[in-house]
């Protein structure tokens, strides 16, 4: 496969923060050839003859992809060929006379560098127009620049969208990076960050530096999205890997970090701090720019438990995006270091199926790594698997020995789950008001399943003497934290 072609293009985008100078790159479709037939030798001239006409060409025989191939070969110097741009433009030529789709937008290119030919607008607009309009994505993005830049045609931002938003549409990266460029700067189109985020997003995915670049700058500013510094390094970093000069300016600004504030700390010292800044504790202000800045700091520096925390963080998408993903990757760093909680967390996600494969068994095999080490979520999770059945056989006895487990350990959902175990006589004998003191437990603690079950259980007079007043307490609580049977409760109890 043939790597695309590209032009420079230059956007310029002026901002509030900065002026940014938005590079773009006109793309030619990698050719399809596999391999090309060895050029057939040049006849020699007979000796006896007066005259020879006949002219050999190394195109001979060839299809019109292996031509444009042959011309790309010529351009770039592959394949043994020296660089020639005469000889490329030549053979673009050819190839796009003879129907080929991807030479007339290279063609294209040539006169619009001035390649192998002289610079010439008008040409290089005629070849994108060809192109586009045979459905070629690079000649749609091509075209859309020059009618944004007005080179051989009237300016014209309408026309430009139309044509970015088909190549776009097409799947074109740059097309996409773009498109997004006019809806930020409100050209041909009404002015819309979440869109332009949008577009940018697309092209970043698919991994062009520019709309990882331009999605980053977004995240730094906040512009079509909640600002978040961790997301722009993010996406710098990508860009940067690419070397997108600005994303590695960027990076470096911020990347700076106050050395004050941790200075002369410890690993463990500094994921403290990040902790504080992530829980709001410790007189700090919540901040999960910082919380992650600091947890990566930790993380690099050798401290287990932060490499676990920044699991948790994209997880959850504190300060950045849920990405499961990168949760995975950092669980899985803590578990190979046999963190207890980076076991519990890793079973999590495969009991779950979140970026990965949904898998009972590895998710038993995890978190039975965790709870031989104490980990009490991970008892309790291993409750819930043997209650439900899931990834073993179903066995309420062994499900009670793990909740038990992590209710002594004073986790409240396991002891409000312990609690349904005795309420309905399930692997254990069946005794009411110890359900009721394991709700309460579980209640007195915020958990919502443990509020709405002791109202019940007042309600009804289980395992308590029945109060109706005490019954309303406890859903108003359960209901408040959004549980609907204790609102439906606290409706018919009025």
């Amino acid at each position: 496969m043939k790597k695309l072609l590209y032009i420079v293009l230059v956007a310029v985008m002026l901002l509030p923060m900065a002026a940014i100078a938005q590079i773009g790159h006109v793309q030619a479709p990698p050719s399809k050839t596999t391999s090309k037939p060895k050029p057939k030798p040049k006849p020699k001239p007979n000796s006896n003859s007066k005259s020879y006409t006949k002219t050999y060409d190394e195109s001979d025989g060839m299809t019109p992809s292996e031509i444009r191939d042959l011309g790309y070969d010529y351009q770039y110097g592959k394949n043994g060929k020296s660089v020639n741009y005469t000889k490329a433009v030549k053979y673009y030529r050819i190839a796009a006379d003879r129907g080929n789709v991807d030479a007339c937008n290279d063609l294209g290119v040539m006169y619009y560098n001035g390649n192998g030919v002289s610079l010439d607008y008008s040409q290089a607009t005629y070849y994108f127009r060809k192109a586009a309009n045979a459905g070629d994505r690079q000649g749609m993005g091509n075209l859309g620049y020059m009618y944004e830049k007005g080179l051989s045609v009237p300016q014209s931002y309408t026309e430009a969208v139309k044509w970015y938003r088909k190549s776009a549409e097409k799947g074109s990266s740059y097309g996409c990076n773009n498109l997004g460029l006019m809806y930020e700067n409100g050209n041909g189109v009404t002015k819309d960050n979440y869109e332009a985020v949008k577009w940018y997003r697309k092209a970043a995915e698919n991994g062009y530096q520019y709309g990882q670049r331009n999605l980053g700058r977004m995240y730094e500013y906040g512009y079509g999205v909640t600002k978040s510094t961790s997301q722009a390094i993010y996406w710098y970093e990508k860009a940067a890997a690419q070397g997108n000069s600005y994303a590695k300016e960027r990076l470096e600004a911020l990347k700076k970090v106050d050395e004050t504030e941790i200075a002369g700390k410890t690993p463990s010292e500094i994921r403290s701090l990040a902790y504080n800044y992530q829980k709001g504790t410790g007189g700090k202000t919540k901040d999960y720019d910082k919380a992650l800045k600091y947890y990566k700091i930790a993380a690099d520096k050798g401290n287990i438990e932060a490499l676990n925390d920044l699991g948790v963080m994209h997880q959850y998408g504190y300060g950045c995006d849920v990405n499961y993903n990168e949760a995975y990757s950092w669980y899985m760093k803590a578990a190979d270091k046999n963190y207890a909680w980076g076991q519990n967390n890793l079973g999590y996600l495969y009991e779950k199926g979140y970026g990965v494969a949904q898998d009972y068994s590895k998710a038993l095999s995890w978190y039975q790594k965790a709870a031989n080490q104490g980990n009490s979520s991970a008892n309790a999770n291993l409750g819930w698997l043997y209650e439900n059945g899931y990834g073993v056989a179903q066995n309420y006895s062994t499900a009670a020995t793990y909740y038990r487990k992590a209710a002594d350990k004073g986790l409240a959902w396991a002891q409000n789950n312990l609690g349904v175990l005795y309420e309905h006589g399930r692997g254990v004998v069946k005794d009411v008001a110890e359900a009721a003191r394991l709700y309460r437990k579980a209640a007195d603690q915020g958990q919502v399943m443990g509020q709405r079950n002791l109202g019940h259980m007042y309600e009804m007079g289980l395992g308590v003497a029945k109060d109706i007043s005490q019954a309303k307490y406890w859903y108003k609580k359960a209901a408040d934290q959004g549980n609907q049977y204790a609102k439906d409760r606290l409706d018919a109890l009025k």
